[in-house]
Parts: C-alpha cells; sequence; structure tokens
C-alpha cells in the first residue's frame, strides 16, 4: 500500500493460513500519498523505488520467508513503482497507467535476497487498482450484487451487480492508521 505494506503467509500445499505483518512504506518519506509521490518521482524516481522494495525486503524478513510465489495487489502508482515502470502517466487526465497487463517477477530481478516470485494482477483503471479487483474476484463467487469500499491512502469504491461501476479519491493517509505499526 502506499502507508503500509501487508502480507500473509500460507502453506499453499494445505491452504493453511500461517502468520501474517506489515511494515512502514518507507516510500512515505516522499509524500503521504500518491499524487505527491508521482510528483517527487520526476526528480527522485530511483530513491523512491528503492524504498518500495525496501519495504519489501523489511516485510519478507519479518515474515521470515526465504522461498515464495506471491500474490502483490495494490494501487497502480505502488504497481508502477514496484515493476519501474514510469509513472508520469498519473500526473494528468485521463491517469491511464502505462501498463494494464499482470505481470510475474522474479526476487532476484528486483535485486532481493530471496527465491521466489511475484504475480502483480493488472490494475483496473487510472487510481484503481488490483487490490481492488482482489475484493471483487472474492465477493463476485459469493454474491449477486455488493458494494466494496477500500478506505486507505487511496480510497476506492466498486459497485457490482447489474451496473459495474469503480472510481477512486484520494484519501490521505488518515485512514491506514499510521503511527499504529508494531
Amino acid at each position: 500500500g502506499t502507508t503500509g505494506i501487508e502480507g500473509a503467509v500460507f502453506d499453499l500445499s494445505t491452504g493453511e493460513f500461517l502468520k501474517s505483518g506489515k511494515v512502514l512504506n518507507l516510500q512515505s518519506a516522499f509524500g503521504a500519498d500518491v499524487v505527491t509521490r508521482v510528483e517527487e518521482a520526476k526528480k527522485h524516481y530511483q530513491k523512491e523505488r528503492e524504498l518500495l522494495l525496501k519495504s519489501v525486503e523489511l516485510l519478507l524478513k519479518k515474515l521470515e520467508v526465504e522461498e515464495f510465489v506471491a500474490s502483490v495487489t495494490c494501487n497502480p502508482v505502488m504497481h508502477h513503482f514496484f515493476l519501474g515502470l514510469p509513472v508520469s502517466s498519473f500526473e494528468k487526465f485521463p491517469f491511464e497507467p502505462a501498463s494494464r497487463e499482470p505481470k510475474t517477477v522474479g526476487a532476484q530481478e528486483l535485486q532481493l535476497p530471496f527465491k521466489g516470485e511475484f504475480y502483480l494482477p493488472p490494475p483496473l483503471k487510472g487510481f484503481v487498482g488490483s487490490d481492488l479487483l482482489a475484493n471483487l474476484l472474492y465477493l463476485k463467487e459469493r454474491e449477486e450484487s455488493f458494494l466494496v469500499v477500500d478506505l486507505g491512502t487511496n480510497a476506492e469504491i466498486a459497485l457490482w451487480g447489474e451496473e459495474k461501476k469503480a472510481a477512486s479519491v484520494p484519501a490521505g493517509p488518515a485512514f491506514e492508521g499510521i503511527g499504529l505499526f508494531s
């Protein structure tokens, strides 16, 4: 996420939940929201990306994971930083991601000291990311119609029913519980 990065570990052979954890996204040194970070990326893109990947490394160490297969769901700006894609397309309307393709990338490609790979589902559009997509995919199997509200730094809302609509608004770090990290 923009403010915090969370993860959960499951045994893929049994489906058993093992543990979870969270860390602060070190990128927050460049701003509390994605719009500020996109602006700062004009001067500090590489440093912002390094801080995001360092945060992922810290999370994996905290989870005591050495070998893994991970699914990474996030807002489109974090998706682009993670993959090393340009974020300049988020500066002005229509806020289109540079890529809307799913991607698998190895930990070593990201220069992370682990054996594993990350699968990143595609962002949906603009500032509507794969974090919302994950919720939609989970709930559509269980409910005929529903409303999903994801209150985070990048707040998203989706209506699933006869009509399918999604939107995103900047909300700042207020909903992320900043300062509550252990």
